[in-house]
């Protein structure tokens, strides 16, 4: 017979060793979803505007130039690939407002060369062209060729920031489609006081075509839509353009994660790679599903262990350019605390957590593209530091793969008139576009510092023996 003191005692003594037994950890990598957009509406009002001014003239000399095929092509697009229930189209002639009929007379010279009384010499600068959205969502559609008042094209992006690409309005971005076209006519350069003018083509040009750019300002859904919709029904036009989003929040429809497959292991006595637990003394990590790596290193290793990994990319936008120079990391890491028998984060843990970074590191970013030039895996290198672990136990990294900035794109430089460089009369070139191009990349690049959006999150559960 147990006495009711020894009784008390046993109890406890239970309760002891059950308490001090393993902890079993179910562990699954939370992906998470895109930024959130706030829901389409009904309703879109399109505002397509038009450059009217006499530097546009010679764009339309030629009755099937790319110019020409361009504004044939946004009309028939913007007008028939309706993706709300509700489009309201309004134009605009240098930001002024016109009928459907006078757009469509911005294929012939009459809409430019000051013969007809309803379309008289105009001369507005760019910014007048920004049209400020309504209450519901908005698609502004600019053609032109940049050339702004003065040369200054900072007020021009400064507009834009204050009426649509900002923290209020998240869901915006900015595309810009620029398109090389037969021009034959005056060049009109606006510069400090005056207007300068030449000849093009002329010899002072390497080539016969002369730019002019399609700006876009939308919600992200919109500006993609229409963007392939314009390449499913322009393709010979696609040869001589060049595409570029400046989008801050959105650049793949889904976060991609790890898998289990490795492109190259570590030898078995560095690291081995678990498929399903790992475990010690204290805690059992159960893994729920593959969206993540468990790796167990030896008590002996200490050197630096590389794994060479690659994951595909999910996206819908056709037109980003992802740059492995513009790739980042965000680290969380938790280790298993004793006391309270669970995972904490070790900036709880340590008062300067910052050694724990430098345990597991990603890089040599490699953007592998496919047929159509679209990104399509990533490549890279994860570097595991074993001689870091501040102790053995089990510790789970939770990587979130972020773009820290957009790429200055090749295509900006190549089709700028730098001052200096460039012959002053080289048509084929767009003076300031550089400095364009460059503004709205700051933008957007200060749009992305709070929240950087993600391309992929990857998991690691790390047992150091």
């Amino acid at each position: 017979m147990i006495r009711p003191r020894c009784l008390v005692l046993l109890i406890a003594t239970s309760l002891m060793i059950q308490s001090c037994g393993q902890v079993e950890v179910p562990f699954s990598c939370t992906i998470p979803a895109v930024s959130e957009f706030s829901p389409l509406s009904d309703s879109l009002d399109i505002m397509i505007s038009v450059d009217g001014s006499q530097s546009m003239l010679g764009y339309v000399s030629d009755r099937n130039s790319r110019y020409v095929q361009t504004l044939k092509l946004l009309d028939d697009t913007l007008s028939l690939s309706n993706l709300r229930s509700q489009s309201n189209s309004s134009y605009y002639r240098s930001g002024k407002t016109i009928t459907r009929s006078d757009f469509k007379k911005a294929q012939s010279p009459i809409f430019y060369n000051s013969s007809d009384p309803n379309f008289p010499n105009i001369s507005i600068p760019l910014q007048e062209f920004i049209i400020p959205p309504n209450q519901q969502d908005s698609l502004l559609v600019m053609v032109t060729d940049l050339d702004q008042a003065d040369g200054d094209v900072t007020i021009v992006n400064q507009k834009i920031k204050d009426t649509y690409f900002n923290n209020k309005n998240q869901d915006y971005v900015v595309g810009v489609w620029a398109i090389k076209s037969e021009f034959s006519g005056t060049v009109h350069v606006q510069e400090q006081g005056r207007i300068r003018k030449f000849t093009f083509p002329n010899s002072q040009s390497a080539e016969s075509l002369r730019p002019f750019y399609v700006i876009f300002i939308g919600r992200y859904e919109d500006v993609i839509n229409y963007f392939k919709s314009i390449e499913n029904r322009g393709n010979e036009l696609m040869e001589d353009s060049e595409l570029t989003l400046f989008s801050p929040h959105k650049l793949v429809n889904k976060i991609t994660y790890l898998d289990k497959e490795v492109v190259s292991y570590p030898s078995e006595d560095q690291a081995v790679l678990q498929p399903w637990k790992l475990e010690n003394s204290l805690v059992k990590v159960q893994a729920k599903d593959e969206k993540q790596q468990f790796w167990e290193i030896p008590r002996e290793q200490t050197e630096i262990i590389t794994i060479e990994d690659s994951v595909n990319l999910f996206s819908d936008n056709p037109i980003t350019e992802l740059n492995a120079n513009s790739i980042s990391t965000i680290k969380n890491i938790q280790m298993f605390e004793k006391l309270s028998r669970e995972f904490k984060d070790v900036t709880e843990l340590y008062e300067d957590s910052t050694s724990f970074k430098r345990i597991i590191d990603l890089d040599q970013w490699e953007v592998i593209k496919d047929s159509n030039n679209q990104a399509e895996e990533l490549n890279f290198i994860t570097t595991i530091d074993a001689n870091k672990f501040p102790e053995p136990g089990i510790y789970i990294f939770e990587i979130d793969v972020v773009l820290k900035n957009l790429p200055e794109e090749n295509w900006w430089q190549k089709w700028n008139l730098q001052p200096g460089r460039d012959n002053p009369e080289d048509g084929s070139k767009t003076q300031n576009l550089l400095n364009f191009m460059r503004g709205l990349k700051t933008i957007t690049t200060n749009l992305m510092a709070n929240n950087p959006p993600k391309i992929g999150r990857f998991c690691y559960v790390i047992h150091k023996k």
